[in-house]
């Protein structure tokens, strides 16, 4: 019998899947494809079948594998002939770039002065209304018709990565003909004005830029702009309308290019910035869907993007009409159980092809990697409950708590070869904690650090299953000793509180089914909380807020969930 790897040697990947794929060694990129999953509702081939691009948006909560599933597609497409991928990062590639981002949109804002509400900007010269009549079309699906707006440089930015990696790959997208001579050209000569300043985009005043040279040629020859020869600038959003006409005159070549956007996520604080995150984000949707329909029904240039579910539900609020465009073009990566058993759930084969992958990585051959990880590596039960059943309750149908549960393992107790019942009960209390500060990072979203630390008093040793009237004494009773809570509570009402901590999976509701109690979380579920039932703490949050496990509580109301 071979004897199984110590936990210190099951190399099963990050928690952010991100850091051990943006860079990943050709090595790294086998173990992580002998490791995937594919999430049971995702067909992979509408993301990279080009005669059927239905997909242009990875959707879902933070966790769920969005970025895993980017990564998986990416290697994917560089498998196949003839088909490339490139990256574009917000949060990293974008980082330096965002204040220059939101500077330029304001310049160019001021100048245009648009009115959301009017068609009189609608002309020739604007490439993405061309051919459109304003009659039947809603005003709000336009681009640029925000008075700040981002889509004009979305589109450069774009246009910018075709540019670079066709040019630095040397693949053949475009024919190189004149239409591609031209295009090229200008987005270069531009690129070159920006980068004699370090920059993303070129210094921009009173909406325009200065003419270079090389611009000034090409403006003269190539893009028939009717700018005055002794002209100093030129107004930027004509230009790039310019740059975006001739992009649709461009002849497909015999290869295919995907860009694919990844780390779409708001700064937190300050509010500014986040603000600013989610306008670019707005943006960039807009931007993607013109971009994957611009080109007809055989487009060789396909972009795709992974957008967290949450911060999609602000951009929605923010106008444009994109939730049409993320339903229409996306698809929201699901864990759920297709069974009513436990045993089923996709998530556990997650973990099984962590661990077999990491043991044929570690040098096992076919015959020596384990064939059944769950006798090898894990004790049937803990506390006479199905091990299974157990990981599973403290999740969040996520990958990444899979991943997590399994480092503090590795972390605590390098030297065991197996999870055992006193490996995992030890763990719980750190699986916890990192748990609990992960999920503060989405309600940093709209709470301060103090807030937090108010909220974590509110749950501190209270008990795990409560009514709405029950927290509300709770809290009015705290109140009553900590003066912190009166100006928190006036800014956050009860409710809302009990709705954010549902939405990133801290709460949940209760409820009876077949005359069986259940329970109700975002991921499984509800998306918002019903505060007529009864309400419970997150079984994986237990440990940290010093509550007992106890599912004994008699239901006050034995009511079916609200559908």
């Amino acid at each position: 019998m071979v004897e199984r790897l110590q936990l210190r040697h099951l190399d099963i990947g990050k928690i952010d899947s991100k850091h051990e794929l943006i860079h990943g060694s050709n090595e790294e990129n086998l173990k992580f494809i002998d490791s995937f999953l594919l999430p049971q509702n995702i067909d992979i081939s509408k993301f990279i079948n080009t005669s059927h691009f239905e997909y242009h948006f990875i959707k879902g909560l933070k966790g769920t594998g969005k970025t895993c599933l980017l990564r998986y597609i990416s290697l994917e497409i560089d498998k196949r002939d003839h088909s490339y991928s490139t990256f574009i990062l917000f949060k990293s590639e974008l980082k330096d770039y965002k204040s220059e981002l939101a500077k330029s949109a304001n310049r160019i804002a001021v100048v245009n002065n648009i009115d959301e509400n009017s068609f009189d900007d609608m002309d020739e010269n604007n490439i993405h209304t061309k051919e459109i009549d304003p009659k039947e079309i809603d005003p709000s699906e336009l681009r640029y018709t925000r008075v700040i707006d981002y889509g004009i440089l979305w589109d450069w930015i774009i246009h910018k990565k075709i540019v670079d990696t066709i040019e630095k790959e040397n693949i053949d997208v475009f024919k190189k003909d004149l239409y591609w001579e031209y295009y090229s050209s200008c987005v270069k000569a531009i690129a070159t004005i920006a980068e004699e300043k370090s920059r993303l985009i070129p210094i921009i005043k009173n909406g325009s830029i200065e003419i270079s040279s090389n611009l000034r040629e090409l403006i003269g020859v190539k893009l028939n702009l009717n700018i005055s020869p002794s002209a100093k600038t030129i107004r930027f959003q004509e230009l790039i309308t310019k740059i975006n006409r001739l992009y649709l005159n461009l002849s497909k070549g015999k290869e295919n290019l995907y860009v694919l956007f990844d780390e779409l996520e708001p700064t937190p604080f300050p509010r500014k910035a986040y603000k600013r995150d989610v306008a670019l984000i707005r943006d960039l949707i807009s931007s993607i869907n013109w971009f994957n329909i611009s080109q007809g029904k055989n487009p060789n240039i396909f972009l795709i993007a992974a957008i967290r579910s949450e911060v999609l539900n602000v951009v929605d609020g923010l106008g444009k009409e994109n939730n049409k465009l993320t339903h229409d073009f996306g698809i929201e990566i699901s864990w759920k159980n297709p069974t009513e058993r436990t045993v089923d759930h996709p998530l556990l084969k997650v973990l099984e092809n962590r661990i077999k992958a990491a043991e044929k990585h570690y040098g096992y051959n076919e015959k020596q990697i384990t064939q059944d990880v769950w006798k090898d590596y894990f004790p049937k039960q803990i506390d006479n409950i199905d091990i299974r059943k157990c990981i599973i309750s403290h999740s969040w149908y996520r990958p990444r708590d899979i991943i997590r549960l399994l480092i503090c393992a590795k972390n605590s107790f390098p030297y065991e070869r197996m999870i055992s019942q006193k490996v995992f009960k030890s763990i719980k209390a750190d699986y916890s904690e990192e748990s609990w500060k992960e999920l503060c990072e989405e309600l940093r979203l709209s709470y301060t650090s103090k807030e937090l630390e108010l909220i974590e008093e509110i749950l501190n040793e209270y008990k795990r299953e409560f009514s709405f009237e029950e927290i509300t004494d709770h809290i009015t009773n705290i109140q009553s000793t900590n003066k912190s809570f009166d100006d928190f509570l006036k800014t956050h009402s009860i409710r809302t509180i009990l709705e954010d901590l549902y939405r990133v999976g801290v709460l949940g509701n209760v409820y009876w089914q077949d005359g069986k109690k259940r329970y109700s979380f975002i991921y499984n579920s509800r998306k918002k909380i019903l505060l007529n039932h009864q309400i419970i703490i997150h079984k994986g949050l237990l440990p940290y807020f010093f509550i007992e496990e106890s599912d004994k509580v008699v239901m006050q109301n034995k009511v079916p969930l609200q559908k």
